[in-house]
This record gives structure tokens, C-alpha cells and sequence, in this order.
């Protein structure tokens, strides 16, 4: 029967095969989307101002608005702008459900949202008080949808994933930190939400950014998939070809590139200022990750979901289209991909009405037309589940959306720094940095409220932690406002309005509450907390490499192959020892050896010594608020490694009661990576030779001069791009061939160095 049809009426059968081999050669790419949604407390004070309380608040939205001018002017940013702008009130009740109606035609499509606890702390204080469009029953359209909008196969069409409730920085967090920041989340969700309000397999980390220390941590709260940048995949791969210009940032060490070699790549640049470059399939395919136990070399596994960076870029900021979809669809025309457009679900255009209602609809229905499917993470992972094998490593690093970061895998700068001398020259025995300031302040809180929970008979109550009562104990209050500290103000620096003193000010409450707890404990109750111990650093990070990046003024830098290992440390009882321990393997290749200690005699030890971290005013920044507790640097030069080497390292650390910290396990290769495609530059200076310790790394370069590019800097402060690094010179940005202008007032933090119109 079916060969009398293609004999009677072959031009109709033509056309239909034809139709149905191209639904099929386009049925690989499934689409779905993230928008990420967060607000932090933006002044951790005393909900009542001098407090004789037993059971403390921090302020939320509305407490500070009405504080304001009685602490001086604190916070200085606009909270009634901030909260009050329309779309922002429109995505934070209902415009994601508006959003998804818009497509009620594409069930099998849904969207992830995140909504941190300190969001709807904010939203539940303007709510509280009927202010600026905020009312009671704010949270029914997003409860009612997360419990019925469903997609066929039963997944939710609206997930709230997980999020860390302050948007604690997960790679650089203690991780004891990171578990209460989700423990808390928890307790809102289910406040919020409802209390059989399911909780999603998900989580979106803060900035997107991963490393796998943090897998532990994430599995232990049940947690099944997190979503990463794809690029922290690609760069991870054997074949990478880093691009000076095109990935902006520092060179991935080769200890990294241990994933296979791959024979597709998809190259997009992003206004933003970068070039991701990723492999196709393998970025925008689901694999598992792991991490090893050092100690008993136990794996934890967990899935990690790609994030399409230059694709989640340009769908923040314009109406995005199919194109490169169908572009990675060529190149593995067999092979099913998630292609996730995660980015800021309340900020630029990604925020926005036109947004939401039209380009949203517009590209899923434009996607089905074309054959492409939409879903959501959980429903791909159902039909796509990794195999047990296919195991990944994902390099550290946040998304490309920072300033000056750019994904960079030290989180430069945005997060972290590298300390320096007043000329600017980085020094780790003897520099300060401002992000470095902030993170020792919550290193030492972190070890006082520790402390507070383990001599609290019957440790914490995690609902009073997440909101005291007169319930509450001592290091339940302590927790509630040290977990604010990394509360999303690091990305905005410390001479930024008043964002310097803000974790000074929650880490003295929360200090202030350990110490009652501390004292209050039964005598015979022992101090048995060991040092808290800073995630790892390294000085140069490709020693015997390169530089690139914001750090190295955008110029491809060549490094010496000493190297600084340097952290943060700090205990209340006072820190006597700390160790810094290495193992050098010449195969130069990554084994399952490397990441467990092994035989303890195979290892290499070095003091480390303490560089005092100034907590006041210091290198032209001032500080309102000083901590009373800060944390010390604790560094060790090793001078003139051995180029294609394979160094495996951690620190531990003894406090004067005996205890003893251990860190996990970090690994750097000596030497230039191969490939390396880009040459350096014409004659490189040569680096200093080692001077006695503690010696300063040499000076950095001065940065190249390019010619301007076309287009004009008139462009409105609202609509700038940064082109600039934090500390950039009015020289230095115009070298670069950007505009500069300055803004003076600048609540907005308009960017100075900015991109030319085109």
C-alpha cells in the first residue's frame, strides 16, 4: 500500500518526507530559560536601633527606609528606586507566570526562577506595609503556579530552584557557611511558598559561579543538578584555544584541562567585551561532576548543567533569535543539546515588559516552528540523564557577566583580589586589597559563630537562625547575622557608597552574639573548633605561564615560575601553625592519586607566614565601621619551580588549644599550557630575579596602546557598557580605546570607562 502511494502521488510524498527528515535533522536543541531574581539586605543593623533584645533582626527594605535618616544616612542607596521600579515589582509577584502564559501553546516548555530568602525578606517588609505596589497575597501567583503549572511528563513549568539565601559566593564561602545559607533558604521557601510547596532538584549558585568543593555541600541538602557556565566546561577541555582578546581573562592552568579533546567550537562575542568560545556537544550536554575526599577518597557526584553564555548574554539584553541555536545545530546534527539562557531576571532589558510578553513568546514559538523543543532542566534530565561515566571537571569560575572578571577562574575582580602595595604593585607578604579586607572580616566571624555552635548544648535551631524569636539562643542570633555578610556587596567594591562597612557592621553583631554564647557555655564545655582556613589563592595562578585579564592590563604577560601560595586564617583562641604542604608529580598528567593524600611522607612542607591584614583606612579607602575581629594573611614563597610540573598543595592550620583545620586539596601545573595558540607579545619583559624573602612579584606591565575604534562616547550613563578594570585611569581607559566620563554623584555605579557607540 505505502509503494502504490509514492507511485501515484510522488510530489506530495517528497514533500512530506522532506518536511518530516528536517523536523527531524532539528530535533536536537531544547530550550528553556533562568532568570535569576535577588535583592540583598542592604544595611545588617538592628531592626530596632540600640537594641536591648534578646532575639535581634536585621532591617529589611522598609525597616531601613524608615531608619535612614536616623543612622546617619545608612544605606545609601535608594531602596524606593531600587524596589519601587515597576517592572521590579511586576517579575517579583507575577510577570514569570504572565511570561509563561504567553506560551500555554508549548506545554512541554517552562522557565527556572531564583528567589533568595533575602529577596522576599524585602518584599515581605514592603508588603507588610502596603508600599510601593507591594501587598499581602504578593507571593499567590507564584505559589499557585508552582503547585499546578505543570508540563506533561509532571515537572514544574515554574521552578524555584535553589539559591543561597544571601547570595553567599559558593567557591569561596566556607562551605559550613554555604550548607546554613541553604538550610535557612529552605525554611523560607516553605514559608513562602507553602508547606508542601515541592522543592526543586536545582540550584542556580550566586554569579553562577562553581567550583566542585562546593558539590559536598550541595548533595547533603539533597540537591541533584546545578547549573554552571559553559565556558567553565570548554576551557576545561584538552584542545582549548584560549584567546588573549576573546576570553579576556586569565589562561586556564593546564592541571585543568583534563576533559577530551574536542572537534567543534562555537564562537560568539558579547557586547559585554568577551569572545566565549565553546565545544559542541559537549558544553551544552548535562555530565556529571564530581569530588574526592582527600582524606578518605570518598567520590560525591552531581550533575552540572551547562548555561549557553554568549547566548544567555544576548538574550538579557535584546530580543534573541534562533540563529545560533541552529548554528550548534549544524555542527552535531546527532546529538540532543540544552541550550539554558540563564541571566538577571530584574535588571536591563532581560527585566523588562517587552521582555517578558513578546520576546520571550516570540523566540519559543520560533523555536518549536523550526523544530526545536522547549522544556525545562528537570524535564530534559528525565530523558537525558547522564551516563555513570561520563564523568567532567568543571574549571572554578563564576559567569562572564562581571566587569573585568569575565569568567575568570580566580574570580578577579569582582569577587576577590590580590594584594598589593599603595604603588600598585602586587605584593602578597606585604599588600592589602580591599576585597581581601572584606573576606578576612567574615573568615574570623565565620570561626566565632563556628565556635558558638559547637559549645551551644543542643547546637542551633535552624528556624531561628533563619528568623529569631524570643526563642531564640545565642548562636542562633550570632548565625542570623553573620550569614548576611556575603550578601551580594563584594561585587560592587568597597569604595562603593557605603558597601565597605556593611559586613564589618554583620560581622560585629554576629561576633557580638558568639561571644555571649561562648561565655555562657558550661566550664567544662572545650573549645574543639579548629582554625577557619580562606579558600586557597595563588600568585602568579600560571606560574612558569602566562597572564592575561584585567590584572595584567588586558596584555598577554608572561610569568616567573615562583609562585605565592597565600589564604586567610584565622581562630579566636589564637592561631599557632600553619603549613603549607606540596607534592610535585613529573608525569604532569591528572590521576585518580592526585586528589587524595596518599602517603603523607610524599609531601613537602613550608611555613607560612603571617602578613596582618589592616582592618581600618588604608591605600585611599575609608571605612565607617571597623571589625572588631579580622583574619590575617598567611603566605609561602616557592621560588624557581621546575616548568612541566604537576604541583598538588593544602594548607593546614593549629590554633593554640591543639585543633587542627585541614584544606582540600589544590593542584596548579608549572609551565605553559599546549596548545597555546596565541604568541606572546614581541619582546615580553623579562620578571625580576627572585629577591631574598618575602620578595615583591615584579611590577605589572604597562598596558598596550590599541587604536580607538569607530562610533562616539555620547551615551547616556544608564546605557554604558564598562570597557574598564577596577582602579582604571583616565590614561589607561583611553589607551584601551574606550570613552571615559566621569559621574559624580554615582548611586547608580554608572561606569567612568565605557564603550563606544557603534
Amino acid at each position: 500500500e505505502f509503494t502504490v502511494s509514492v507511485i501515484t502521488m510522488p510530489c506530495q510524498v517528497v514533500v512530506l518526507l522532506g518536511l518530516i527528515l528536517l523536523h527531524l535533522a532539528n530535533a536536537n536543541i531544547y530550550l528553556t530559560h533562568l532568570w535569576h531574581l535577588q535583592q540583598p539586605i542592604y544595611w545588617p543593623d538592628y531592626r530596632v536601633l540600640n537594641t536591648t533584645s534578646t532575639h535581634p533582626t536585621y532591617q529589611r527594605a522598609w525597616d531601613s527606609i524608615q531608619l535612614k535618616s536616623k543612622q546617619g544616612g545608612h544605606p545609601e542607596n535608594n531602596l524606593g528606586n531600587i524596589f519601587g521600579k515597576p517592572d521590579r515589582v511586576a517579575i517579583y509577584q507575577h510577570r514569570a507566570v504572565d511570561s509563561l502564559n504567553t506560551v500555554k501553546d508549548v506545554p512541554t516548555y517552562g522557565v527556572q526562577i531564583t528567589y533568595p530568602g533575602d529577596l522576599i525578606d524585602n518584599i515581605n517588609s514592603l508588603a507588610d506595609a502596603d508600599q510601593m505596589g507591594y501587598h499581602a497575597g504578593w507571593n499567590s501567583t507564584y505559589a499557585s503556579a508552582l503547585h499546578n503549572m505543570r508540563t506533561p511528563d509532571g515537572k514544574p513549568r515554574l521552578d524555584i530552584v535553589w539559591f543561597a539565601y544571601h547570595h553567599a559566593f559558593g567557591p569561596l564561602v566556607p562551605q559550613n557557611m554555604l550548607k546554613k545559607e541553604l538550610q535557612i533558604q529552605a525554611v523560607q521557601f516553605h514559608k513562602t511558598w507553602g508547606p508542601t510547596a515541592p522543592l526543586s532538584e536545582g540550584i542556580f549558585p550566586a554569579e553562577m559561579a562553581f567550583s566542585e568543593r562546593m558539590i559536598p555541600t550541595l548533595v547533603s541538602m539533597g540537591i541533584k543538578w546545578v547549573v554552571v557556565p559553559n565556558d567553565h566546561l570548554s576551557r576545561a577541555c584538552a584542545n582549548y584555544a584560549f584567546s588573549q582578546h576573546g576570553d579576556n581573562n586569565t589562561p586556564p592552568n593546564k592541571a585543568d584541562q583534563v576533559n577530551p579533546k574536542q572537534s567543534h567550537w562555537f564562537k560568539e562575542s558579547v557586547s559585554r567585551g568577551c569572545t566565549p568560545n565553546n565545544a559542541v556537544p559537549f558544553s551544552y550536554k548535562p555530565h556529571w561532576a564530581r569530588h574526592v575526599d582527600p582524606a578518605t577518597g570518598k567520590e560525591t557526584k552531581i550533575i552540572v548543567v551547562p548555561s549557553a553564555m554568549a547566548m544567555s548574554w544576548k538574550d538579557g539584553y535584546s530580543c534573541y533569535n534562533t540563529n545560533d541555536m541552529a548554528t550548534i545545530n549544524k555542527m552535531a546534527p546527532d546529538e540532543d543539546m540544552l541550550v539554558v539562557l540563564a541571566h538577571d531576571g530584574d535588571n536591563a532589558f532581560g527585566g523588562g515588559y517587552t521582555y517578558y510578553l513578546q520576546c520571550v513568546p516570540d523566540l519559543v514559538h520560533d523555536a518549536v516552528k523550526q523544530g526545536f523543543h522547549g522544556t525545562t532542566i528537570s524535564s530534559f534530565l528525565e530523558t537525558h540523564q547522564p551516563a555513570a561515566d561520563d564523568i567532567v571537571h568543571v574549571e572554578d569560575g563564576a559567569w562572564i557577566n562581571h566587569d573585568s572578571d569575565f569568567g575568570d577562574p580566580q574570580f578577579i575582580w569582582g569577587w576577590q583580589g590580590i594584594p598589593m602595595l599603595k604603588n600598585g604593585t602586587f605584593s602578597v607578604p606585604h599588600g592589602w586589597e580591599c576585597h581581601v579586607r572584606q573576606w578576612a572580616v567574615i573568615t574570623a566571624s565565620e570561626n566565632w559563630v563556628e565556635t558558638a555552635e559547637q559549645v551551644t548544648p543542643g547546637g542551633l535551631n535552624i528556624n531561628e537562625v533563619q528568623f529569631p524569636t524570643a526563642a531564640a539562643k545565642p548562636a542562633d542570633v550570632a548565625w542570623h547575622f553573620h550569614l548576611v555578610q556575603p550578601s551580594g556587596w563584594l561585587y560592587y567594591g568597597c569604595p562603593n557608597l557605603d558597601n565597605g562597612d556593611k559586613p564589618s557592621l554583620a560581622a560585629n553583631h554576629a561576633t557580638h552574639w558568639a561571644k555571649v554564647a561562648i561565655d555562657g557555655a558550661p566550664k567544662v564545655t572545650a573549645d574543639k573548633t579548629a582554625p577557619t582556613i580562606f579558600t586557597l589563592q595563588r600568585h602568579p595562578y600560571n606560574p612558569g605561564g602566562y597572564g592575561n585579564g584585567a590584572i595584567w592590563h588586558y596584555k598577554l604577560t608572561p610569568q616567573p615560575s615562583t609562585v605565592y601560595i597565600w589564604t586567610l586564617i584565622y581562630d579566636l583562641s589564637g592561631v599557632s601553625e600553619v603549613t603549607l604542604h606540596t607534592r610535585n608529580d613529573s608525569s604532569g598528567i591528572m590521576t585518580n592519586e592526585n586528589y587524595v593524600f596518599g602517603d603523607r611522607a610524599a609531601w613537602k612542607t613550608y611555613p607560612m607566614y603571617k602578613n596582618p591584614v589592616t582592618p581600618g583606612n588604608t591605600h585611599g579607602v575609608k571605612f565607617n565601621i571597623i571589625p572588631k575581629y579580622i583574619a590575617d594573611i598567611y603566605w609561602a614563597e616557592l621560588p624557581n619551580l621546575a616548568n612541566h610540573t604537576l604541583m598538588d598543595y593544602f594548607v593546614t592550620a593549629k590554633d593554640k588549644k591543639g585543633n587542627v583545620a585541614t584544606s582540600d586539596i589544590y593542584h596548579v601545573f608549572i609551565g605553559p599550557s599546549d596548545p597555546f595558540p596565541t604568541p606572546p607579545p614581541p619582546s615580553p619583559p623579562s620578571p625580576p630575579p627572585p629577591p631574598p624573602s618575602p620578595p615583591p612579584p615584579p611590577p605589572a606591565p604597562t598596558p598596550p596602546t590599541p587604536p580607538p575604534p569607530p562610533g562616539n562616547c555620547n551615551v547616556p550613563p544608564p546605557q554604558r557598557i564598562n570597557c574598564g578594570y577596577m582602579g582604571i585611569t583616565q590614561q589607561e581607559c583611553i589607551d584601551k580605546g574606550c570613552c571615559w566620563g566621569p559621574v559624580n554623584p554615582n548611586p547608580h555605579n554608572y561606569p567612568w570607562c565605557f564603550n563606544r557607540t557603534q
